[in-house]
């Protein structure tokens, strides 16, 4: 993914703003829309709910473009 990328981040994933120290840890709910910012080795930076977040970078995944598949 690259930064701006919309990503799909499932049920039960845990948010952690800031990596080393969390402030805030949010576990979601429902599946989540986030928008992907950046990642290094294991974590990928996102926006979640208008908030920067921190997850494991194999928790979210790329949204798809409903209407790849289909020809015209």
């Amino acid at each position: 993914m690259k930064s701006g990328d919309l990503c799909h981040i499932p049920q039960g994933v845990t948010l952690r703003e800031g990596v080393k120290y969390p402030s805030l840890i949010l576990t979601t709910e429902k599946p989540e829309i986030g928008i992907f910012l950046k990642e290094d080795d294991r974590w990928a930076e996102v926006v979640v709910r208008g908030q920067r977040w921190s997850t494991l970078k194999n928790k979210i995944y790329p949204m798809e473009d409903a209407n790849a598949n289909q020809t015209n």
